[in-house]
């Protein structure tokens, strides 16, 4: 992960100023670009990653890619949003209505994220069972259950942006809610 933001921090604190969570679109494989200007003059930024290896030929290459491609999680104020729309990487920046919503979907990625658990892209409407995990790292998480290609997997929805990630799970570390 990309960050030098704190997400599990955001939902405790009530008094965030004048900055606001936004949602940055970034036009086509910029994310990184805009997560080290950010990083550069000190705005507050988190850009879930996953990791993948390619094969080719008899060489492994670990690559880093984002999660959700095209987009990006900033706090900032409104001169901060200003230059990011400057630096021309930007293709739209979406304003955030329900601030806690996206913040709790946020932390269960950035919670998973830290605990160095493969996250993997999925389809947002699967079907399944919403669930709690009981057991480990993961602890209290809530998501939809679901088996996806043989695998039992927990969804993780980010509502705003239409994505969700899939984490490999056990049946026996988990209980379904109603």
């Amino acid at each position: 992960m990309l960050t030098n933001l704190n997400i599990s921090e955001l939902v405790h604190k009530h008094n965030i100023y004048d900055r606001k969570l936004m949602v940055i679109h970034t036009r086509s494989r910029r994310e990184k670009k805009v997560a080290h200007y950010c990083n550069a003059v000190d705005i507050k930024y988190y850009l879930p990653l996953e990791s993948r290896i390619k094969i080719y030929g008899r060489k492994k290459v670990q690559t880093t890619l984002p999660l959700f491609p095209g987009y990006l999680f900033v706090l900032a104020d409104e001169k901060e949003r200003y230059e990011l729309l400057l630096t021309h990487h930007i293709a739209k920046i979406l304003k955030v209505s329900n601030q806690f919503e996206l913040i709790e979907d946020l932390e269960k990625i950035y919670v998973a994220e830290s605990c160095e658990i493969k996250l993997v892209p999925c389809e947002l409407n699967i079907e399944g069972r919403k669930a709690r995990i009981e057991i480990g790292p993961m602890r209290g998480l809530e998501g939809l259950i679901s088996r996806i290609k043989g695998r039992d997997r927990i969804i993780l929805n980010v509502n705003f942006i239409n994505r969700a990630a899939a984490v490999d799970i056990n049946r026996t570390d988990i209980t379904l809610l109603n």
